[in-house]
């Protein structure tokens, strides 16, 4: 008990911390619009040929940016939340699905708008520009303002479930750490579409999703690809049989067992990959045509880690049933 109500305490000094890092280094003036190593990023220009969208397809070309609007990002978390309320038997409440959602829609584009804002009273639009660049970010939204808006949120579901103005099967309003990690939740979620649907497929994330793949003509059959990747994925399949088998045994222990095992499958594979794209020479096909590599980082950190926060940031089993309330 006493180690949690100090979680909360410790992500604020670690948040305090992050913010003098960034200021320090002046990082709030650097664009970064993925979370992806800088070694990647050097390497894009000389890999990717040939892969932008056509302009002539379109009557008049392409405009500059296409960004997915609200009704997506709150179609696509609203769907999340109210599939994890269905399966988690109240765990995960509408409080958990409103605070999700939002941060998906208006989150990071808080530096929208505020452009936007300045934009057309005339005034500060130079602030509004770097707003802009600093918090729509999928890493810095969270750093800059997730403490401040996990604080106000866990104010807002208090006032809401004391008020009657939103119910929750549990009747325990959420803590400040639940809110902070469905802010981040919300920030990772934003830019999964962002990424795959803005500027028109050249988004820096999207061509480096890509440029993992083989674009040098036909790909070469590569034995040692074969061998590997059928290893791999044979290991991962036969694993995950014999956790799972009939024998009896505790379902959350096969779960969390079919996970890890998962998880050590896939950083092999990413090993594996980045082995062969980054540090051989001359670069070699990884698995054929397939940008494997890029698509496995892109869907552990924008889809994958978003649902774990959802489900981490869900009421304990023991708190329906004693409505008791979650330390901070």
């Amino acid at each position: 008990m006493q180690s949690q109500r100090m979680l909360f305490p410790c992500s604020i000094m670690l948040y305090y911390l992050s913010i003098g890092f960034l200021w320090g280094l002046r990082l709030r003036q650097v664009r970064c619009n993925c979370i992806i190593p800088r070694f990647f990023l050097l390497q894009l220009k000389s890999q990717v040929k040939s892969v932008y969208i056509r302009s002539d397809k379109w009557k008049g070309g392409i405009k500059e940016l296409n960004m997915p609007g609200p009704g997506p990002h709150l179609m696509y978390t609203l769907a999340v939340g109210t599939g994890l309320m269905s399966v988690s038997k109240g765990r995960f409440t509408p409080h958990h699905c409103l605070i999700y959602a939002v941060n998906a829609f208006l989150g990071p584009d808080i530096g929208s708008f505020s452009e936007w804002l300045t934009s057309t009273i005339g005034m500060g639009q130079s602030l509004g520009s770097r707003i802009m660049d600093i918090v729509h970010d999928p890493l810095y939204y969270i750093l800059i303002l997730g403490i401040p808006l996990s604080v106000f949120y866990s104010w807002v579901s208090k006032v809401a479930l004391k008020r009657g103005f939103l119910s929750a099967l549990s009747g325990v309003p959420l803590s400040r750490l639940q809110c902070l990690l469905l802010i981040s939740a919300g920030s990772l979620s934003h830019f999964f579409l962002d990424h795959l649907f803005e500027e028109n497929g050249h988004s820096t994330t999207f061509t480096w999703i890509i440029s993992t793949g083989w674009w040098e003509g036909r790909a070469p059959v590569n034995k040692e690809a074969v061998i590997v990747v059928g290893i791999l994925c044979t290991c991962l399949l036969g694993g995950f049989i014999y956790i799972n088998r009939t024998k009896p045994g505790k379902v959350g222990s096969q779960s969390g067992k079919s996970l890890q095992l998962i998880g050590v499958i896939a950083s092999l594979y990413c090993l594996w990959c980045a082995s062969q794209i980054y540090w051989r020479s001359p670069r070699q096909p990884a698995v054929g045509e397939e940008a494997d590599l890029g698509v496995l980082v892109f869907l552990t950190i924008y889809f994958f880690l978003p649902h774990f926060f959802c489900i981490a940031a869900m009421h304990p089993d023991e708190s329906s049933p004693l409505n008791e309330e979650l330390p901070l």
